[in-house]
């Protein structure tokens, strides 16, 4: 495919579908979580950003994934839940699959007790009570009950990224995605606790970073995206664009 210049951007340039950044010296470059906040916030990247969310939507197949929680109407897990997780690149393999379709008393008390707290004026990240997300992580039966059903997931094998996508799926709106190409760019290390570490982003200095995200601008006819769906977007395109990537997850 001939290199196509994406005139909004200078110095961008795009060869089939990967996004290259206009400066070879930002090849491999992280952005630490420490400096994520100011990034993100710097009016300089405006029309980066909106370029990621625009090329995302235009040419992923996780254009998808808010269609499909669209089509869900119960409390529940659901065939949705499953297929949106899917159109992020991961596999649900059927064992999963059906566990999560069919009645299992511990995670359908987990997924009432989460939905019923999160209610209007309490149902994002940064506005939920913090008492949803932790637990001790060595007795994982112990703890919130977004906690407890992430720990549930791992226990029946699905995958860490698998159970993250999935749990997004279910409650975009609470739960950020974290995959390898996350982790690189921003220099998570295995135990560092996303969730954690994106709330605080959100909240600080009166949520500047949510009107900050909510103000992009996304591509016309997409359905609605949440702050954390916008968010998980922007640092996987910036991850792919510095090229911290895998063949799997560059077809996300």
């Amino acid at each position: 495919m001939n290199e196509r210049e994406n005139p909004r951007v200078t110095g961008w340039t795009r060869r089939g579908g990967n996004v290259y950044p206009p400066a070879l010296a930002e090849r491999y470059k992280p952005i630490p979580t420490g400096a994520l906040r100011d990034w993100l916030m710097d009016e300089a990247n405006t029309n980066r950003l909106e370029d990621h969310l625009e090329y995302y939507f235009q040419r992923f197949e996780g254009r998808h994934f808010e269609w499909f929680i669209g089509q869900s109407t119960g409390e529940l897990f659901d065939n949705f839940h499953i297929l949106a997780a899917e159109a992020l690149s991961v596999d649900v393999p059927s064992s999963a699959a059906r566990w999560l379709i069919e009645p299992e008393a511990t995670r359908d008390e987990l997924v009432k007790a989460a939905h019923n707290a999160l209610v209007p004026g309490k149902e994002t990240l940064w506005t939920c009570d913090q008492s949803l997300l932790v637990g001790e992580k060595r007795s994982p039966d112990h703890g919130g009950p977004l906690f407890r059903l992430y720990y549930l997931f791992r226990q029946q094998g699905i995958g860490p990224v698998t159970s993250s996508k999935l749990l997004a799926a279910r409650f975009p709106k609470v739960t950020p995605i974290r995959d390898s190409m996350i982790s690189s760019l921003i220099q998570l290390k295995r135990g560092d606790d996303w969730w954690s570490i994106a709330r605080g982003l959100l909240q600080a200095d009166r949520n500047s970073l949510v009107i900050r995200l909510s103000r992009l601008k996304v591509p016309a006819g997409a359905e609605e995206i949440s702050i954390l769906r916008r968010l998980d977007i922007i640092l996987w395109m910036e991850s792919s664009a510095r090229d911290f990537r895998s063949v799997k997850a560059q077809q996300r």
